[in-house]
């Protein structure tokens, strides 16, 4: 798993990967890969981020989540 940080202007920052021998479906990896992301964005103190997926099917649950969240 591997995510990067760009700032306001799209300059690279920083990268991040780890490794991780479990099998995933394409959607459970990405969401697996999401959390590491906002841990490591914790890490490092970050709270407001933007995150470019490619399962749009994560993305949608994470929005459809936040809504239902009130």
């Amino acid at each position: 798993m591997g995510a990067f940080l760009r700032d306001e202007l799209g300059s690279f920052v920083v990268a991040f990967s780890c490794h991780d021998n479990s099998m995933y479906t394409i959607t459970k990896a990405e969401a697996r890969g999401l959390y590491k992301c906002l841990e490591w964005i914790a890490l490092m103190g970050y709270n407001k981020v933007v995150f470019e997926l490619y399962c749009k099917m994560v993305g949608d649950d994470m929005h459809k989540d936040k809504s239902n969240r009130s």
